[in-house]
């Protein structure tokens, strides 16, 4: 799952105008950090033979960016993962 998460971050990271993505939350963050992309594990279900996991997904951006409204923002990186064939975020 380690890697699945690794993958994702990865992914997002590419994305444009991305200045920090990563696995959990931290404090201290500045105003040069953003726009932010955080992954949180939320649950975990170890169940054989699949084992899932929920991941909360944090975007943030200065609001004064989004000028075309929050839904292109999300837009912007949605669609990467969809290609990249993560179901859960797929649907």
């Amino acid at each position: 799952m380690w890697n699945t998460l690794v993958s994702i971050r990865d992914t997002l990271v590419q994305l444009p105008d991305v200045k920090t993505c990563r696995i959990g939350i931290e404090t201290g963050l500045s105003p040069d950090d953003y726009p932010i992309i955080r992954l949180l594990p939320s649950s975990l279900d170890p169940g054989a033979p699949w084992r899932s996991m929920n991941v909360l997904v944090y975007y943030g951006a200065p609001l004064a960016e989004a000028d075309q409204g929050l839904e292109a923002l999300y837009e912007l990186w949605v669609a990467p993962v969809q290609r990249a064939g993560w179901r859960s975020l797929a649907a």
